[in-house]
């Protein structure tokens, strides 16, 4: 993907709470990229799920069952 496709894309400011369209805020503010606004503004739940769904598959990996 080119730079200027990525500059058309969402961010999450963690700091700020807010979608950001382009890079705009530090790499380490970020969360990211999302197609739309809307995607950006649910950052937190998209990464909750996620997280969640790789706890599950490491758990299954491991052979510890489900919780």
């Amino acid at each position: 993907m080119a730079d200027e496709d990525k500059d058309k894309l969402w961010y999450f400011n963690t700091v700020k709470q807010e979608a950001e369209q382009g890079r705009i805020s530090p790499v380490g503010d970020r969360m990211g990229p999302y197609q739309t606004q809307e995607e950006a503004m649910n950052a937190w739940e998209i990464f909750n799920k996620r997280d969640k769904h790789w706890e599950d598959q490491d758990r299954e990996w491991n052979g510890n069952g489900s919780r």
